[in-house]
């Protein structure tokens, strides 16, 4: 059997439909055992505000802790070493982690990743999994893809973002680009959260993928943050200059009657670009910054402000357009429009690149609260309609259960 052969969610879900009746599935069927490979998403599961946590990371844990709470799954996670112990179980997921050698330069630096990255395979042979599951693209993607040939095991890779669709084709460039490209045609079944990026996929590396959208545990209404006065406008990713929080800076600037949080987590990649984007947060009166924060410390946050901001050149469908509709809310865009959500769907305000427009579009966004409290419910209805966890979350355990049958 063949995943090429389903090239959308409904064709997947079909085939996978006739897999099951065919085997007669039933609650009897051995647990599949998953392996997530996502190195720094240990701090989604232990929280605390130095936590490496973004959208992916999130996003596996999301996925991690529902698999681990149904009968079907045995569920394990590869993280990198921040001292821990060698094995923990967090939420019912089992952490393995992957020993790293101390940071160095030179020599010891290029020791380190060799070293890195062969623990790294060898952990993810160990774990002995009949399915590998790997987000984000990178070197990892390629080792991801050559444990589970070694283990005979399936291997799902979960699309992040526009840019792995775009030259080129990754974040890194030269070995890593190659990496990328070279697991992702090795991949037993891809994902990808919009139709644009099911195209691309075709177009850019000539195989088929599965529209399969980011989740989120919705609950029934927003009724939390009820009679919280919300104000302002908030910023939150890491501290990348695709990601533009400088272009969020330059809003605060033209708007100086608002106020603004700035959410940007350090990077090892750009770490002068991250203290560079402090300084000019804290030159400004307007503009409270948090170079990272636990998420219970995020959900406060999200609501006292009343509009998320996206300034990124690239994205997939960012967590945090969910968690923002989620938590009330709205949405405004500088560039992205995942899925045609804003220009079709109406689900927020974008600006098609252009600052000044965003500008006009913000302060109407903050000034109207009936106009926005309008623009926030599109915005949790549609995604709500697409992206929660009760009616993704069995869908993506049946991709399971096909990736690993591919294998058999």
């Amino acid at each position: 059997m063949n995943i090429e052969r389903a090239g959308s969610l409904s064709r997947c879900l079909a085939f996978v439909d006739t897999m099951a009746t065919e085997s007669n599935r039933s609650s009897s069927l051995a647990p599949v055992r998953v392996c997530f490979v996502s190195l720094q998403a240990r701090g989604a599961f232990v929280g605390g505000s130095g936590a490496k946590l973004g959208g992916t990371e999130t996003q596996i844990r999301i996925l991690a802790e529902y698999l681990s709470k149904t009968t079907t799954c045995d569920v394990h996670l590869l993280v990198e070493d921040s001292g821990q112990p060698p094995v923990e179980v967090i939420h019912g997921v089992t952490l393995h982690k992957v020993e790293q050698p101390d940071k160095g330069s030179g020599l010891a630096g290029v020791r380190r990743k060799v070293v890195s990255t062969r623990n790294l395979f060898d952990k993810a042979v160990q774990v002995n999994a009949d399915v590998y599951v790997q987000q984000c693209s990178g070197v990892e993607t390629a080792l991801t893809a050559r444990a589970a040939r070694r283990a005979n095991a399936g291997f799902v890779y979960m699309m992040a973002s526009d840019s792995e669709v775009v030259p080129p084709w990754s974040r890194g460039g030269g070995l890593t680009e190659r990496s990328f490209r070279w697991g992702l045609r090795r991949a037993d079944v891809v994902t990808v959260q919009h139709a644009e990026q099911l195209a691309n996929v075709a177009r850019i590396f000539g195989r088929s993928a599965i529209e399969m959208p980011n989740v989120f545990e919705f609950s029934e209404s927003t009724n939390e943050s009820e009679g919280i006065a919300r104000s302002g406008a908030l910023w939150v990713g890491r501290a990348r200059r695709l990601k533009g929080p400088h272009h969020f800076l330059e809003l605060a600037r033209r708007l100086p009657q608002f106020q603004f949080t700035l959410v940007a987590l350090p990077t090892e990649t750009e770490p002068d670009f991250a203290r560079e984007l402090e300084a000019q947060a804290n030159s400004l009166s307007n503009v409270e910054f948090y170079p990272g924060l636990d998420p219970k410390q995020l959900v406060s946050i999200y609501w006292r402000r009343a509009v998320l901001v996206n300034t990124s050149d690239y994205e997939g469908l960012p967590n945090t357009f969910i968690e923002a509709a989620a938590n009330g809310l709205a949405l405004a865009s500088l560039r992205v429009d995942p899925g045609g959500m804003f220009a079709q769907e109406r689900a927020g305000v974008a600006a098609d690149g252009d600052m000044d427009r965003l500008t006009n579009l913000l302060r109407e966004l903050l000034m109207d609260e009936v106009g926005r409290t309008r623009w926030a419910e599109r915005a949790r209805e549609f995604l709500k309609s697409r992206h929660n966890l009760q009616e993704v979350g069995p869908r993506f355990i049946e991709l399971l259960r096909l990736a690993a049958r591919i294998r058999e």
